[in-house]
């Protein structure tokens, strides 16, 4: 959440100011990350070849693929939750060699404790890092404002909907107040409606609160509405095909879909996607 600021600067040394914009390492740094797991055959599958990704801080990146082209490999390599077998991983300046405080993960289902509370699944990080509890019911208390749950702290998570349940998710993504946001096809197993209804959510949240957001998506449109850049990754071996920026208005809602720009966005994916028309025959005699 972002919290009101003094006036008054403090004077420090000038060894202690914080570093320009344009001197921070950026948040998410990959140098031809590879990926190859060994089948128990002794076979082995390629996953990821040479991936190449560079996010500044604040960044909203979307990824979108075919299925089985690597995507949720990497995240899970970003995550520092599975390790790259070539290339190089940095967050933030520092090498990833496993799971990190300052990220916060959302899959695709929401995987909340069933004999828990939403309150108390929203603070089950802030009890596995030992972190100081009363500030943290503070947070949980604008997080539930932030996601729109407020008067449901005390709900079980069989009384709340599939979008409702993905929102406690996201509040417990966020408590523990990460740098950076990872989500691995979050809206995946939602209707059509609600799915399209939690993208304006995520959108507005990410407005309030802009935290670097790398999210795996199968749905072009969400791919492009949500993000900064779309990076379309080819069929496995899974690489970076090409990274499409989105200089489109926010605040968005769904009225954009309708711009000749996002149009032209989601035209150009699906044809490196391989979903486009074909281009028609040329008619004897022409």
């Amino acid at each position: 959440m972002a919290m009101a600021q003094d006036s008054g600067e403090i004077a420090m040394p000038d060894r202690e100011r914080p570093a320009p914009a344009s001197a921070r390492p950026p948040a998410i740094l990959l140098q031809g990350v590879g990926k190859t797991f060994t089948r128990r055959d002794g076979s082995t599958v390629n996953a990821l070849a040479a991936i190449d990704l560079t996010a500044a801080e604040q960044e909203f990146v979307t990824i979108v693929g075919p299925s089985g082209c690597g995507k949720s490999t990497l995240l899970k390599i970003l995550a520092g939750l599975s390790k790259p077998s070539s290339g190089q991983v940095m967050l933030n300046g520092a090498s990833v060699v496993g799971p990190r405080r300052d990220v916060g993960i959302v899959f695709q289902s929401p995987v909340l404790l069933p004999w828990r509370t939403a309150l108390e699944n929203v603070l089950l990080p802030i009890t596995i890092y030992r972190l100081p509890m009363a500030p943290a019911l503070r947070h949980a208390a604008e997080l539930f404002e932030l996601v729109g749950l407020t008067g449901f702290e005390k709900s079980y998570p069989h009384e709340l909907s599939g979008g409702m349940q993905q929102r406690v998710a996201i509040a417990r993504a966020l408590i523990h107040r990460p740098r950076m946001l990872l989500m691995d096809e979050p809206f995946g197993a939602l209707d059509a409606l609600t799915r399209q209804m939690m993208n304006l959510e995520l959108e507005r949240i990410w407005e309030a609160d802009r935290k670097t957001v790398v999210l795996i998506t199968h749905d072009i449109n969400e791919a492009i509405f949500l993000a900064d850049r779309v990076l379309v990754m080819s069929a496995r071996p899974g690489r970076i095909v090409e990274t499409i920026r989105v200089e489109l208005p926010r605040p968005r809602d769904v009225s954009l879909m309708a711009d000749p720009r996002f149009v032209a966005h989601t035209t150009h994916i699906q044809r490196l996607l391989g979903l486009g028309a074909p281009a028609p025959a040329a008619r004897p005699g022409a």
